[in-house]
């Protein structure tokens, strides 16, 4: 799929931001807000006729703001490398990333590369697209990495690495998604001080029951379905998102008990930087 983007040169931009998953729910109030702030975005997602009814909508309330597009499976590998490298040929700077692509899902499926779909979506393809975009975000000077995360991850009582593609019998959100979760919480806990080195902020933001389409999955426990009317705005959501940008600090520094011990931080960044096929730092 090719990269699409306005026919007219690119003027400078104050701000870029890219956001995965932003055709509706969470994604789609937090491109709102980034526009409203004058952000120019770089939207990344599966569906090419949903991504270009929102360009079309956003276009029309920010005439003044750039906007562009990639479709990409997330997970897919070779396909989100690719789209990863025709985002970072065309805009050397992004200020910010908005990684908010995942998956909820009730039995088991998984990835074209063998994986587990869960740790396929929610864990594999963000740490990756960190990775893939480490170049453009170190080129804004002060980037920020936001990473949509789950309250759910708690539910993991203990990480197992080696179970994260081959899980047991628990699936949906107590299981598999759990897990994923908690796997990316802590390889973003662990990426961050070397992405400090290049003033690349980075956070996984837990998120409450939000009422996104993931809350009609049958994956969710039928009572949190159920009541799934209760669960928080996705303008409230993107809005905890957004408030990264204005506290960087707080993505650099946040130490959170709930997350794994160290050694197993070190083995799970191991596994994830071996499953992506990219070169472990030494």
């Amino acid at each position: 799929m090719t990269l699409e983007t306005p026919d007219q040169d690119l003027p400078p931009a104050a701000k870029r931001a890219l956001v995965t998953a932003s055709t509706s729910g969470i994604g789609k109030s937090l491109c709102l807000l980034l526009a409203a702030r004058g952000y120019d975005l770089v939207l990344l997602n599966r569906d090419k006729a949903r991504t270009e009814a929102q360009l079309h909508d956003l276009r029309r309330q920010f005439s003044d703001r750039v906007f562009a597009s990639d479709i990409v499976d997330f997970a897919d590998r070779q396909a989100l490398t690719a789209a990863a490298g025709r985002i970072a040929a065309k805009f050397p700077v992004i200020d910010a990333v908005f990684l908010n692509a995942g998956v909820l899902l009730a039995g088991a499926e998984v990835s074209p590369q063998g994986n587990e779909m869960h740790f396929e979506v929610n864990t594999l393809a963000p740490f990756a697209l960190v990775h893939l975009l480490w170049k453009t975000l170190a080129a804004a000077n002060g980037a920020v990495i936001c990473v949509s995360g789950s309250g759910a991850r708690r539910m993991a009582s203990r990480l197992k690495v080696s179970e994260l593609d081959r899980p047991g019998r628990r699936t949906g959100m107590m299981g598999r998604y759990a897990q994923s979760k908690q796997a990316i919480a802590a390889a973003c806990a662990a990426l961050r001080p070397e992405l400090a080195l290049d003033n690349i902020s980075i956070a996984c933001v837990d998120l409450p029951p939000t009422r996104t389409a993931m809350a009609k999955s049958p994956g969710l426990p039928l009572p949190f379905r159920l009541f799934s009317f209760l669960f928080a705005r996705p303008e409230a959501a993107a809005q905890r998102l957004l408030a990264r940008l204005d506290d960087k600090e707080e993505g650099r520094t946040v130490a959170d008990r709930s997350l794994p011990d160290a050694q197993t931080t070190r083995s799970l960044t191991t596994y994830l930087y071996q499953k992506a096929g990219i070169d472990e730092p030494a």
